[in-house]
Order: C-alpha cells, then structure tokens, then sequence
C-alpha cells in the first residue's frame, strides 16, 4: 500500500498529470493516506464549493485511512530529535505523516522537497520521478 501526502492528493484534485500518475501506479497496491491528511483536506470546508468538496469526500472516499497510533507515535518523536540534532525542521505534522509510513512499512509518495529530510527508503517524490 502507498500513503499519498496531502499535496499529492491536491495536485490529482487539481488535474496535474504527475499527481495523477502516481495514484494510478499505485492503485494496484491500494491507495491510502493518513489521518493528519484527512484532516488537511477537510478543514476549511465552508470556503470551498459543493462541487470542490463533493470531490475531496469521493476521493477520500477510496483511500484506505491510516490512524495515529503508538508505533507511530514513538517514530515521530525519534525522527524530531534526529532531524533536530542535525538542525533541520520540518512541519510537524509532516513528521507524524511520515512517522505513519514508516510506522507501516508503506510507501510515502509526497510532492514536498522537505520529506528529503527524513531517512527513508520509501519516500517517492512525485516531482523528482
């Protein structure tokens, strides 16, 4: 299974052709994004329109949700203090997305150079391909 980031998800709402590649070189694994991206896609859903958010609810509506959990947790904060000690930041909830993947052992595809940061074997930039 491959865990789409929420700008990944935005790019294939949007019609960009790479994001939409990805989902569909993925589909035969199974589509999945976390909670925390969940999230990010439904807050501010009384400045969108019906037809923006009627999208957004059919896309999620065919991923597998991936939830925060203790695994997780603990990856999170390792990954913080190793990215601290080497003086990087990223988002935070950047790092919990990730933490989620790895937690998982999933693939993470992203369109954010950031996630560069983060030591995994399994990051796959749909702007780098």
């Amino acid at each position: 299974m491959a865990i789409f980031d929420t700008s990944v998800l935005i790019y294939a709402l949007a019609g960009e052709r790479e994001a939409q590649d990805a989902l569909e070189r993925y589909a035969n694994e199974g589509l999945a994004t976390t909670v925390i991206n969940k999230y990010e896609l439904l807050k501010g859903r009384s400045i969108r329109t019906k037809v923006e958010n009627s999208a957004i609810d059919g896309l999620i509506s065919n991923l597998f949700i991936r939830d925060l959990n203790e695994p997780a947790i603990s990856k999170a904060a390792s990954l913080f203090d190793e990215l601290k000690s080497k003086g990087r930041t990223i988002d935070e909830f950047d790092i919990l997305i990730a933490a989620i993947a790895i937690a998982n052992d999933e693939t993470l595809v992203v369109a954010d150079k950031h996630f560069d940061y983060i030591a995994y074997a399994k990051v796959v930039n749909i702007k780098q391909l």
